[in-house]
């Protein structure tokens, strides 16, 4: 069962900050699982320990959600954009600043809250348009630049960008990628973050002609 296969990982002294997550395997809802408390110690009541199940853990700032999506982790993160977007709005709305000064703010301090850990998004292509479209909200606020403007003006968002210095959501997101895995190809094959991500897992006999890659073979 699934309590039996959590009580065999090797659990930390101080259990105050351990959860467990589980994610249903296809066509299985969560609601389904069995989720009630693991107890960890066949003691009595009073001192027995407990390890709850959360539907979502918070890990290096990074939410992950047992249906494995980034729907969660990318709400986060556009609410902790836009409050740092809101800290810095008496600059950004300052018609005294130049539009690139304003572009530098918004990609040091902005776009930063905004991506971080989106190296591991796998977005479908309504949530790239959202954080596109917040992206471009952020962009036009920084020139004054209110929807119905842009509209009336026909104002196109590469107008917007060339004057703040910045590029789409999409390049930040493809750079932002690129550069991460960058770093896995440079990794030694001992890594396991470069196994993990060049390997694949056996899945049965392998054929003498076609051997299947094993955990660990390119």
């Amino acid at each position: 069962s699934m309590h039996d296969a959590a009580s065999q990982f090797p659990l930390p002294k101080d259990m105050s900050k351990t959860v467990c997550m589980v994610c249903p395997p296809p066509g299985v809802e969560y609601k389904d699982l069995d989720t009630t408390p693991l107890k960890l110690q066949e003691d009595d009541e009073e001192t027995a320990s407990y390890v709850h199940f959360e539907e979502s853990v918070n890990y290096l700032g990074i939410i992950i959600h047992f249906d494995l999506g980034p729907t969660h982790a990318m709400k986060k993160r556009i609410a902790l954009a836009s409050a740092r977007n809101w800290q810095y709005r008496g600059i950004l709305n300052n018609r005294a600043f130049d539009a690139k000064v304003k572009g530098s703010i918004l990609t040091a301090t902005v776009l930063p809250m905004l991506l971080y850990g989106s190296e591991v998004w796998n977005p479908t292509v309504t949530q790239q348009k959202k954080v596109s479209a917040v992206w471009n909200g952020y962009c036009r606020a920084a020139l004054r630049i209110t929807s119905k403007i842009q509209q009336d003006h026909h104002i196109k968002s590469e107008t917007v960008w060339a004057r703040l210095g910045v590029a789409s959501i999409h390049y930040y997101l493809r750079h932002r990628r690129l550069s991460w895995l960058g770093k896995i190809a440079r990794m030694d094959m001992s890594r396991w973050p470069r196994k993990l991500l060049t390997s694949e897992a056996k899945v049965g006999p392998s054929d003498e002609k076609t051997p299947t890659p094993s955990l660990g073979a390119t």
